[in-house]
């Protein structure tokens, strides 16, 4: 559906800032977000919220690897106010700590 191409192009682009199936639904698509949720899930495989953590990770693996920035830079850079947090699901996501990562590349 078109609803979720437009979602999908808003999230590459929006992916840093705070972003919830609710508001996207009631304030961008006029849609119910159970629905949303729904397409979304039919459409990409994945749950809005699961998509959109890997786009972070994947925008933040792409910074460790061609930037000089800090961790807790990269990790304000994909919507994390919490560097913590954004250690613990990047590890989770790739199985080494950002640090680790950035001496990898």
């Amino acid at each position: 559906t078109s609803i979720i191409a437009d979602l999908l192009n808003y999230l590459e682009w929006n992916y840093p800032y705070d972003i919830s199936v609710n508001d996207l639904a009631m304030y961008k698509y006029f849609v119910n977000p159970s629905y949303l949720s729904r397409l979304f899930k039919a459409e990409t495989g994945q749950t809005l919220s699961r998509y959109l953590i890997e786009l972070r990770m994947k925008k933040a693996a792409q910074m460790l690897k061609t930037s000089e920035l800090k961790i807790s830079d990269v990790a304000a850079c994909v919507g994390y106010n919490d560097v913590s947090y954004f250690i613990q699901t990047f590890k989770k996501h790739y199985h080494v700590t950002p640090e680790q990562y950035k001496k990898e590349s």
